[in-house]
């Protein structure tokens, strides 16, 4: 897992890059007018000078390794109702490493609703939820955003992997043709579809 620093801003739409308690956020359910959310979010974030400064009070403690020293600040930002993607992304680094897993994936979830270009976000979200073997949510942000961003090539791959770690095979295969149809030379697609094509026939 990865917590946000200034230095790396790692974009999907860059494609040269390819290759505390939650109760208290008040966070919109995720399938409440997913599409117009996912729109409005690929907007520049509004992000003020004070979770500015609380965010890199939090990666000074995360940088040492202090994930416990960073809690109190999480918890303040939360209570004052001063949070963003990357203070979300980072509490999620911090719940992780606390061992706090199922918080964790929640944290990176609605992180990657904040912000869903961010690839290191994005990178946490699918990586929590593969290891807590968990796909609902990822399965269904992937759909929503696929078909709101067409474009963005990125998250029917991602989409076909996810079925494919769900023995869903026949459905994954369905998600890299249309990937295919689009970009025939995407970075690892053919492989994947060979392992999916081998997989279903054994």
């Amino acid at each position: 897992m990865k917590f946000n620093t200034r230095k790396t801003d790692r974009n999907l739409t860059q494609r040269e890059n390819k290759g505390g308690t939650m109760n208290s956020l008040n966070t919109k359910p995720f399938l409440e007018k997913r599409e117009e959310q996912f729109q409005k979010s690929q907007l520049p974030s509004e992000v003020n000078s004070d979770i500015d400064k609380v965010n890199e009070e939090i990666q000074k403690y995360l940088e040492k390794g202090d994930v416990s020293a960073a809690m109190p600040l999480f918890e303040k930002a939360i209570h004052e109702g001063n949070t963003n993607e990357e203070l979300l992304n980072n509490l999620g680094y911090a719940c992780w490493e606390l061992g706090h897993k199922e918080k964790a994936l929640e944290c990176f979830y609605n992180a990657a609703i904040l912000k869903p270009v961010d690839m290191d976000i994005l990178a946490n979200f699918v990586d929590a939820s593969y290891e807590l073997r968990q796909f609902s949510l990822l399965e269904e942000y992937l759909r929503v955003m696929a078909n709101a961003n067409p474009k963005v090539n990125e998250y029917l791959y991602l989409l076909a992997d996810c079925l494919f770690k769900q023995d869903r095979h026949t459905e994954a295969i369905d998600a890299l043709e249309e990937l295919l149809s689009k970009e025939p030379d995407y970075p690892g697609a053919q492989e994947l579809m060979a392992e999916l094509k081998k997989s279903k026939v054994g």
